[in-house]
C-alpha cells in the first residue's frame, strides 16, 4: 500500500472513531417517541414512512413537515433495528464515508497534501461529531451534498448530456434533504455549468438543459406528491419556510432562541390571530408566508438590513450566547479550535483557489446561494454546517500556501 491510501485510510478511520466517541461520551438525547430520540420529529416521520409507506402527522393526516430523504434513511435503518445506538452506528458509517468522498472532491481543487488536510478538518470538526450522535439530518445532508458536488465535478471533467443528467439527479437529492438547497440545485448549479463551459456556448446550454432534465423531474416528484395530498403547491417543507420568514421579521437576530423570542411570539398579534384560525400545517405555512411578504413590502429597507445582519450572523466565528442545552464554555472552546480560525483562513483561501478549477466555481456558487437563502429566512450557526464543506477546502488551501511559503523562506 503506497502512502496516500494509508494516509486517507487513517483519516477516514479517525473520522469514524471520533464520531463513535462522540456517540459514547455525549449525553444521550431523551427518548421522546416510542423509546427513541425524536429531535425535530425525524424519527417519528421515519417510523411513519416505515409503517405506513408515507409521511404522516401524529393524527394520521398527510405530512410535508420535513423533506423526505432523511426520514427515508431513518426508515431503512429502523427496519433493521429500532435502537438509538444502531442509528448512531449508521451515522458514524455515513460520516466516515462522507470524509472519504470529500477527499476526492478536495483533491480536484487542491494537491494531495491539501486534500488530506481538508479531509482531516472534516473528520474532526466538532459539530459534525456532535450531529453524528443524534438523529438529525446534518450527517446525511453532508453525504448527499458531496454526491451531487462530485457528480458535477466529474461531469465538468468529461461532459456529456448523460453525465450531466446524472449529475442533476444527484444534485436534486440535496433539496430533497433540505429545501434550503433548492436555489443551489435548480439555480446556481446550472449557472455554474454555463460558466464552466462558457467557451462552447451551444454545448454549455445543452449540458445545462441536461442537468436540469435530471434534477427537476426528481425533485418534482416531491412537489407532485404534495400537490396530490394537499391540493396546493408545497415546494419544500411546511416546517421552517413561512414560519421562519415571519418569526424572524418580528424577533431581532440576537434574540433568536432566547426567552425574549418566546415573549415576543406570545404577544405578537399576527401569531395570536393564526392560533385562533385552526389551520392545517400547510395552510399555516402559506398564511405566514403571505403575512411576511406583506410586511416586507411595507418595510423593504428594514428587511434588507435584517438580511445583512443574518448573513454576518451566519458566518460569525463564535456563536452568540444563548441556551444551547450544553456547556457554554465547551461550545466556545470547540468554536475557537475550529470555525473561529477556519473561516478567516477560508476567506484567504478563496483568493488562493480562485476560479480556475470547475469544482471551485461550484463551491463558490454553493456557498453564495445557500448563504443568501439563510440570510432571507433565518440564520444560525448550525445552518452553516453544510457550508463548512467548502470552508474546509478553502482553509486548507490557505494553510498549505502559508506552509509552503514558510518552508520556501528557510
Amino acid at each position: 500500500m503506497n502512502p496516500r491510501p494509508r494516509a486517507l485510510a487513517a483519516v477516514v478511520l479517525t473520522a469514524f472513531l471520533a464520531r463513535a466517541a462522540a456517540c459514547w461520551f455525549l449525553p444521550a438525547p431523551p427518548a421522546e417517541h416510542r423509546g427513541l430520540p425524536n429531535p425535530d420529529n425525524y424519527v417519528r416521520l421515519g417510523l411513519s414512512l416505515l409503517e405506513h409507506g408515507s409521511l404522516l402527522e401524529p393524527d394520521g393526516r398527510w405530512s410535508a413537515e420535513r423533506e423526505p430523504v432523511y426520514p427515508a434513511f431513518l426508515a431503512a435503518g429502523l427496519s433493521v433495528a429500532r435502537s438509538a445506538r444502531w442509528l448512531q452506528f449508521l451515522q458514524c458509517l455515513v460520516g466516515a464515508g462522507s470524509v472519504w468522498l470529500f477527499f476526492f472532491l478536495a483533491r480536484r481543487v487542491l494537491d494531495e497534501r491539501g486534500a488530506l488536510l481538508a479531509s482531516a478538518f472534516f473528520a474532526l470538526h466538532p459539530q459534525y461529531l456532535f450531529y453524528a450522535a443524534t438523529p438529525m439530518r446534518e450527517t446525511v445532508q453532508a453525504a448527499v451534498l458531496l454526491l451531487g458536488l462530485l457528480a458535477l465535478a466529474r461531469a465538468a471533467a468529461a461532459p456529456s448530456a448523460r453525465v450531466y443528467a446524472l449529475a442533476g439527479a444527484a444534485s436534486a437529492l440535496a433539496p430533497l434533504t433540505n429545501s434550503a438547497f433548492l436555489p443551489w440545485a435548480l439555480g446556481a448549479a446550472p449557472l455554474g455549468v454555463l460558466w464552466v463551459h462558457r467557451a462552447a456556448r451551444r454545448l454549455s446550454l445543452a449540458w445545462c438543459a441536461a442537468f436540469l432534465a435530471g434534477a427537476a423531474p426528481l425533485y418534482g416528484t416531491w412537489v407532485a406528491r404534495n400537490y396530490a395530498r394537499f391540493g396546493t403547491l408545497v415546494l419544500g417543507a411546511t416546517t421552517g419556510g413561512g414560519g421562519n420568514l415571519y418569526m424572524y421579521l418580528i424577533v431581532p437576530n440576537d434574540a433568536a432562541g432566547t426567552p425574549e423570542q418566546a415573549r415576543i411570539a406570545e404577544n405578537d398579534p399576527g401569531l395570536k390571530e393564526l392560533a385562533g384560525l385552526g389551520l392545517s400545517p400547510v395552510e399555516s405555512d402559506k398564511w405566514l408566508y403571505r403575512r411576511a411578504v406583506a410586511r416586507i413590502a411595507r418595510e423593504p429597507g428594514r428587511f434588507l438590513g435584517l438580511c445583512a445582519g443574518r448573513f454576518f450572523k451566519l458566518w460569525r466565528p463564535v456563536p452568540y450566547k444563548r441556551d444551547y442545552g450544553h456547556n457554554w464554555r465547551l461550545i466556545v472552546a470547540a468554536s475557537l479550535a475550529s470555525d473561529a480560525w477556519m473561516i478567516p483562513a477560508a476567506v484567504a483561501g478563496v483568493f488562493v483557489v480562485g476560479l480556475a478549477a470547475p469544482e471551485a466555481v461550484f463551491l463558490h456558487l454553493f456557498v453564495l446561494s445557500t448563504s443568501a437563502v439563510f440570510a432571507v429566512l433565518w440564520a444560525m450557526v448550525r445552518y452553516r454546517l453544510p457550508l463548512m464543506l467548502a470552508v474546509f477546502v478553502f482553509a486548507a488551501a490557505a494553510v498549505m500556501r502559508l506552509w509552503d511559503r514558510l518552508r520556501g523562506g528557510r
